[in-house]
């Protein structure tokens, strides 16, 4: 094992090489540069503070790297584990994985098992046999905490080595035996073991630790009630331990249930300076949705576009979206479908599925059905239930593939749980098809039925029609009065002319002419051909609003209708 005299040697020699750095990057990569030393994390963040105003100022790390190398070469281990880490993740230098190798290697033939581990962790998707060697030899040197290492080559004693690699009361060991044990805990003395073996390792100096101390009391898990102020202190103790995804997960927490959401911006901003791009993510979105001022809005779509920079799948998805409604940036489509296009080719089921409406409609790309369905087709393997919902669509109407009823109904099936929308269609389908092993009225009410009593008007709107005309049930003017009320209120064009008729010629429900114009009026409003007809016929002194209504071409009001499915998507 290293010693923690020369550790901090090498730690003072960094910071005196770049302490005089005005480049916010310098004091980003430094606190991940000392993790675990809080003296070193804390000087950190107080320049990063300093100087994030600064973002081209010339870096100065890389110098110090250069040095750690030429240290290492001169037979320092702890410089060569140092210079390994800096290559891996690109601290001050590009990461380069095979430079990060050959510098662990260094330190490793040396007898540094720092460097073994390193190299066994790295190796262990690239050459399942180096890792073994290098994990076993450090074993060999004595680094029982080694043990929760090979626990991945060993699935049969994976729980016995775990613990055995605990005993090494080293702290990422003790919190990999810990995190295990939260996993499997499933009664009280289970659950009692497990934050017995977090806490220890939280006080062992592990921020990973911290961290899952931080979810546990902020959620109550593992048996604990929450605990807000004890959750803040284990995510700040992170947060000094080089783990800055404490203080993004806990800003996030004060904004979402509205504790106190300055506060959590707050918190997210440090953690989004450090480079972490959920907290980059999250605060993006919050400034760009709930932001008033278009400053905020700005400052919103620039932390995204820094989080989508790093590859997060959804901050790619707002970013385009951003774009295309131009929300805190002008509105570009063209850039915004090359970001779906990456977002989709990294896999975000999102972009997948946002992109896949644009290619289904033709919208700011050229219409290509086929491609849009083998997208929602991807997003809906990755468990999107949107995306599912959207596959259910192409398959119930042949876009891009042979219709295929049974398909839709199992799409539509699988996401009625999270998608309203989804039971409305399976409901239509059942009751319209005139494929006999399909159709079943009595299934197709009751599904229309749930999705009406969540709130979609087209449901409720086909409700009002199935009582009005008696498809199945009994004719019944008042039930049908109702659900086009409802569905009117929510802007459905045809339920506000049906119920218009209702209510101008009388009966069930009671006449009621001065409520019958109104509804006629916004069906017109809301570009219902019928209904501009009868206010063109009975009220010849037409309001402008009509006027330009007629003016306004029928294409305009469809590419209106397929820009709110993308952005929905």
């Amino acid at each position: 094992m290293y010693k923690s005299t020369e550790q901090s040697q090498i730690d003072k020699l960094v910071w005196s090489m770049i302490k005089g750095s005005q480049s916010p990057a310098d004091f980003r990569d430094f606190y991940r540069f000392a993790t675990y030393r809080p003296t070193y994390t804390r000087l950190a963040h107080e320049h990063l503070h300093q100087h994030k105003g600064n973002p081209s100022a010339p870096r100065l790390l890389g110098h110090a790297v250069k040095e750690l190398v030429y240290l290492a070469d001169g037979g320092s281990n702890v410089a060569a584990f140092h210079a390994g880490r800096a290559y891996l993740w690109g601290l001050g230098v590009p990461s380069q994985i095979e430079t990060s190798i050959e510098h662990f290697t260094k330190g490793a033939e040396r007898g540094d098992t720092r460097c073994m581990l390193s190299l066994g962790r790295i190796h262990f998707k690239r050459d399942k046999a180096q890792s073994l060697h290098w994990l076993q030899q450090a074993l060999n040197a004595g680094d029982e905490s080694s043990q929760c290492f090979l626990a991945d080559h060993y699935p049969d004693e994976y729980d016995e080595r775990l613990g055995m690699g605990s005993l090494s009361n080293e702290p990422a060991a003790v919190y990999f035996y810990a995190q295990r044990l939260m996993e499997q805990a499933n009664c009280p003395q289970t659950r009692r073991l497990a934050m017995r073996e977090m806490r220890r390792a939280a006080q062992l100096g592990e921020g990973l630790a911290c961290v899952s101390l931080g979810f546990v009391f902020s959620f109550g898990k593992c048996g604990q009630k929450i605990n807000l102020e004890e959750a803040e202190a284990h995510y700040k103790r992170a947060y000094e331990l080089g783990q800055e995804a404490g203080l993004a997960q806990f800003g996030r927490l004060l904004i979402s249930r509205k504790i106190d959401p300055p506060r959590g911006e707050g918190f997210l901003e440090q953690a989004a300076w450090l480079g972490n791009d959920q907290a980059q993510f999250f605060l993006g979105k919050h400034c760009l949705t709930m932001g008033i001022t278009p400053e905020k809005k700005a400052m919103g779509f620039n932390w995204l576009l820094q989080a989508a920079n790093q590859e997060n799948g959804s901050a790619i998805y707002w970013v385009a979206q951003a774009l295309l409604e131009g929300t805190g940036v002008e509105a570009s489509p063209e850039v915004a479908m090359d970001w779906l296009e990456k977002g989709s080719a990294s896999g975000s089921a999102d972009c997948q599925s946002a992109l896949g409406v644009s290619l289904l409609h033709g919208l700011h790309v050229p219409q290509d059905k086929a491609r849009a369905h083998n997208l929602f087709h991807l997003a809906s393997l990755q468990g999107e239930a949107w995306a599912t919902y959207l596959l259910g669509v192409t398959y119930e109407q042949g876009d891009g593939v042979e219709v295929n009823l049974e398909e839709a109904i199992a799409c539509f099936e699988k996401a009625s749980s999270e998608i309203t929308r989804a039971k409305y269609c399976l409901g239509r389908l059942y009751f319209f098809t005139e494929d006999p092993g399909i159709q079943d009225r009595a299934l197709g009410v009751k599904w229309i039925k749930q999705a009406a009593d969540e709130g979609d008007a087209d449901a409720q709107a086909l409700l009002g029609d199935i009582f009005l005309r008696g498809w199945g049930v009994e004719p019944n003017a008042n039930k049908a009065c109702e659900w086009f009320k409802q569905a009117a209120d929510l802007d459905h064009a045809h339920a506000n002319l049906e119920l218009a008729k209702l209510l101008l010629e009388g009966s069930r429900p009671p006449a009621d002419k001065q409520s019958g114009i109104r509804h006629m009026m916004k069906a017109a409003s809301l570009g219902h051909e019928e209904a501009v007809a009868w206010v063109q016929q009975h009220l010849p002194a037409q309001p402008q609003w009509l006027q330009d209504l007629k003016t306004s071409s029928s294409s305009e009001g469809q590419t209106d209708s397929q820009d709110g499915q993308i952005n929905a998507a």
